[in-house]
């Protein structure tokens, strides 16, 4: 598996009351899509994922590796987000 996060919980919206609990996974060669309305959560997910935003709770994994096992500019060279489009991108270590 090429990249998984679990229980990945955070906050959303400008008052930040609100929390969202998301799980998937991505294999090489797969795609992964996230769509929702306006303000659903989409980019602070991304911001999430890529370790710009803080989590509550749960888990990522890059090849194997746990976000927790690598400095924060390790894993952002490895794990890029552009959210423009909401646009998600992971290139290989």
């Amino acid at each position: 598996m090429l990249f998984s996060f679990k229980d990945t919980t955070y906050r959303v919206g400008y008052d930040q009351n609100r929390q969202i609990s998301v799980s998937g996974s991505v294999n090489n060669g797969e795609v992964l899509v996230i769509s929702g309305s306006s303000g659903a959560g989409k980019s602070t997910l991304l911001r999430v994922l890529a370790r710009l935003q803080p989590c509550l709770k749960g888990k990522a994994f890059l090849k194997g590796k746990s976000w927790l096992q690598m400095p924060s500019t390790a894993w952002r060279a490895s794990v890029h987000t552009t959210c423009p489009r909401n646009l998600f991108c992971l290139t290989e270590l």
